[in-house]
């Protein structure tokens, strides 16, 4: 666990609580001792998880296989499978084991685009442990559920440049049998280059947020490409599928009316 002391932005509540139980955060007690500052032993969500957002809004619930990606920052992207049609993008606060955030659900699909039918908002709040799991309950005006995802020790492998260059790709057929297929060429710098069979053009960004760490900070520019056109920031993260196989970039950004989210094969 990671001690850090409680900001007012953030966590003002504090102060009363800490009158409240006489604990005192800092400053002369009534005897006139120093009384040390209230240190929080707090949780950290950073990393990359593997699980489930399980929908409880249908007449039965269904569960979607997610990758969630929390940067050292506390910001999110959870990636869902394409059958939830659905993205999410936010951000978390953490009081001890307490997990608390919003986020931003991007309904509708178009290609890898989210957010076609719209956004709205949805809070959640659980418990975290750091380097293993995420409990936590979902609630918005289009959906409620269950987050249950456990840890990746993947996060752990490092940041590299070097690592994320070369050619990604990613495609997929319709059930009319159309192809809809990406290609993105990152360098050795983390520029982003990349173009799909709708004709969109993407530029943008890799780099690094903190090197002990398998997450990279994202910036996404799409062009050519209509109402989608437009600024996208976000996080990405690249492993092995296994021991000896390609390697896949997993990519959420998002801007306030729409996110781009994908896993994306080394050719």
């Amino acid at each position: 666990m990671r001690p850090r002391c409680a900001t007012a932005l953030v966590f003002s509540f504090l102060a009363a609580a800490c009158s409240a139980i006489l604990l005192g955060c800092g400053g002369a007690g009534n005897d006139g001792r120093i009384v040390a500052p209230l240190v929080l032993a707090e949780e950290s969500p950073a990393g990359i998880y593997s699980g489930t957002f399980t929908s409880a809004s249908g007449a039965r619930p269904i569960a979607y296989q997610t990758v969630g990606l929390i940067s050292e920052n506390h910001d999110v992207q959870f990636l869902l499978s394409f059958d939830a049609q659905r993205h999410y993008a936010g951000y978390v606060l953490v009081l001890g084991s307490d997990i608390s955030g919003l986020l931003f659900e991007y309904r509708g699909v178009y290609g890898r685009f989210f957010g076609i039918d719209g956004v709205s908002e949805t809070t959640f709040d659980g418990s975290v442990a750091e380097a293993d799991n995420i409990f936590a309950d979902y609630s918005g005006p289009r959906d409620q559920g269950r987050i249950d995802l456990d840890y990746m020790a993947a996060y752990e492998a490092g940041s590299s440049l070097d690592r994320t260059a070369g050619i990604w790709a990613y495609s997929e057929a319709s059930a009319g049998g159309a192809v809809y297929a990406i290609t993105l060429d990152i360098d050795a710098n983390g520029q982003i280059f990349g173009a799909d069979s709708s004709g969109c053009i993407y530029s943008g960004q890799l780099s690094i947020i903190d090197a002990h760490y398998n997450m990279y900070r994202a910036h996404v520019m799409i062009h050519n490409c209509g109402v989608l056109d437009g600024d996208y920031n976000g996080l990405a993260t690249v492993s092995a599928l296994g021991i000896g196989q390609m390697e896949r970039l997993r990519l959420g950004v998002s801007n306030d009316a729409i996110a781009f989210a994908g896993f994306f094969d080394k050719t």
